[in-house]
């Protein structure tokens, strides 16, 4: 696989506790924020294929919901910027 076969990527994390068959798609939580998801991992395969591409977070989090859009954006830059660190990349 190498770049060119990817065209975006959406990031998330999934919920602590619910095994893995039992996760749904629409209940996700903040990039990196409960670790069941490895992010790290993930990002690093996609350095290592030469992605260049677009990342967004996808979190379907019923509290980001809560949050004033300005507040929503923040919260959402923090949590990309914090995955970003862990794997060791550059913005």
């Amino acid at each position: 696989m190498g770049d060119g076969d990817v065209v975006d990527v959406h990031v998330n994390d999934a919920p602590k506790g619910i095994p893995i068959d039992e996760q749904v798609d629409n209940v996700r939580a903040m990039p990196g924020e409960t670790g069941v998801i490895d992010i790290v991992g993930f990002l690093r395969a996609l350095g290592k294929i030469g992605y260049t591409g677009p990342v967004m977070a996808e979190p379907f989090s019923k509290e980001l919901e809560k949050l004033t859009d300005a507040e929503a954006a923040r919260v959402t830059s923090e949590s990309l910027r914090k995955i970003w660190s862990m794997a060791n990349l550059q913005l």
